[in-house]
C-alpha cells in the first residue's frame, strides 16, 4: 500500500469518526438518558460504528476486483450492510426487561436506545451512518489499487 494511500484512508476514518460523533451527539443531545456522561458515551458509541465502518470498507475493497462489473455499485452494497448492522444494534445490544448489554461497564452505550430512541435510532441515526458509509466507502475504493488483492502482498 502506498503511503499516500495510507494517509488518505487513516484520515478517511478519523473523518467518519468525528461525523460520527457530531451526528450520535445530535442524536442524543436532548436525551435524559445520555446526559450525564454524553461525551464518552457518545465517544464509545462513534468508535464501535468507525470499526463497522472499516470492517464494510475493507471487505467492500476486498471484493472489488472480483465483482468489476459492479465496482460502481458496491459502495451501495456496502452502505446498505452498514446500515443494517448499525440499525439492528438495539435488536442485539438489548438482554430484556430494560437492561442491557454491557451495562455498567466503561462501554455501556445502553442510553442510545433507551425508552423510544431505540426505534428513533433506527430510523434517524442509523440512515445518516449508513450515508456517511457509503460516501467513506467511494473514498476507500478511489484510493484502491486496480491490483487484484491476495492474503499475503
Amino acid at each position: 500500500m502506498a503511503h499516500r494511500q495510507q494517509i488518505i484512508r487513516s484520515v478517511s476514518i478519523a473523518t467518519y469518526f468525528v461525523l460520527s460523533f457530531a451526528i450520535l451527539y445530535w442524536f442524543a443531545g436532548d436525551s435524559y438518558f445520555c446526559s450525564r456522561s454524553s461525551l464518552h458515551t457518545t465517544g464509545i458509541l462513534s468508535l464501535e460504528c468507525a470499526i463497522w465502518d472499516v470492517f464494510v470498507c475493507v471487505a467492500a475493497s476486498w471484493i472489488a476486483p472480483k465483482l468489476m462489473k459492479f465496482r460502481i455499485a458496491l459502495p451501495l452494497l456496502a452502505a446498505a450492510i452498514a446500515y443494517a448492522g448499525l440499525a439492528s444494534m438495539p435488536f442485539w445490544i438489548y438482554r430484556g426487561y430494560g437492561h442491557f448489554l454491557l451495562e455498567g461497564t466503561w462501554a455501556d452505550v445502553g442510553c442510545f436506545f433507551a425508552e423510544g430512541y431505540g426505534l428513533a435510532f433506527i430510523f434517524v441515526a442509523a440512515p445518516a451512518l449508513g450515508l456517511l458509509t457509503l460516501l467513506h466507502c467511494i473514498v476507500w475504493l478511489r484510493t484502491g489499487s486496480t491490483q487484484p488483492h491476495t492474503l499475503v502482498e
